[in-house]
């Protein structure tokens, strides 16, 4: 990408990918806050789907937004070199992705902010949109890991056969998140990065969790407990399980978001030794 200005992409080759880790690396020096960007999801586009937006400036990629995608649902977060802020860089990768997630007759779309970060909350001023909800982005190294004893909890691994009982719990546990479709849920099992486990109690399926293997850290998410099984310490094993699974497997590193009003989550993450290093700030574009 020679052209300075607004490229719209489908897919990142590895030269924009790790433009985009440097681009992330600058902000967070800047700001002190970490640019919520999905690398899985970004390395694993559906061909044809234009979802990255790129802003060049001679050669160098000093501006990028991503539109994700779970479902019909998306989000947008955007990060804009320090040295090129208020040069409606920003306003450009915004209309561009807001537009593209229309066209993709996205019927929720979410513009993601940095509680931390000055300029992006300024931004986010300007734009007036309503506030949605927030969550804390948390993480744990694995010398911090407190060591917890084996409970009932059995982890098995969920494959493609279990595609319908996972999207069926994932709705009960996440019933407004619009993720989770079978369909969806599928492509996701066959990405070479992902896991995801059932959590059983003497034969019986009471729970799932899933990870996202990345480079800097392992991604858990889609942790949930069937209601009549939640408030027994349950949820504290399948994720002291999964860590521990993830742990021998290699991993040194983990991050998780969580909804800052789920204070029965916060227990159980700070629990397992993870501690809140951003605050995500989730805004109503339509």
């Amino acid at each position: 990408m020679k052209t300075n200005g607004l490229h719209a992409l489908s897919g990142v080759n590895d030269e924009v990918m790790a433009q985009i880790h440097v681009l992330s690396d600058i902000c967070h020096e800047a700001d002190s806050v970490d640019i919520k960007f999905n690398y899985s999801m970004i390395a694993n586009r559906k061909s044809g789907d234009i979802c990255d937006f790129c802003w060049i400036h001679e050669g160098k990629l000093v501006g990028y937004a991503p539109l994700d995608r779970f479902g019909k649902k998306g989000e947008i977060t955007a990060a804009v070199h320090p040295a090129f802020r208020r040069q409606g860089i920003f306003t450009n990768l915004f209309t561009a992705a807001t537009e593209q997630a229309k066209l993709q007759q996205c019927t929720e779309l979410l513009l993601v902010s940095y509680r931390d970060s000055t300029s992006g909350a300024a931004a986010v001023r300007r734009l007036g949109l309503p506030h949605k909800i927030s969550e804390y982005s948390m993480s744990v190294q694995v010398e911090d890991v407190p060591i917890h004893a084996s409970g009932e909890v059995t982890l098995i691994d969920a494959g493609p056969e279990d595609v319908e009982e996972l999207s069926r719990m994932l709705a009960i546990s996440f019933p407004e998140s619009g993720w989770g479709a079978p369909e969806d849920l599928l492509e996701k099992m066959l990405e070479p990065d992902k896991r995801y486990y059932l959590a059983q109690i003497s034969g019986r399926t009471i729970g799932h969790i899933g990870v996202t293997i990345g480079d800097h850290a392992t991604y858990i998410g889609g942790v949930g407990i069937l209601p009549e099984w939640r408030r027994m310490g349950y949820g504290r094993q399948m994720l002291a399980a999964t860590i521990a699974r993830q742990i021998e497997a290699g991993a040194t590193r983990f991050e998780l978001d969580v909804a800052t009003e789920n204070e029965s989550a916060l227990n159980i993450y700070t629990s397992c030794g993870f501690q809140q290093c951003n605050v995500y700030d989730y805004y109503i574009v339509f």
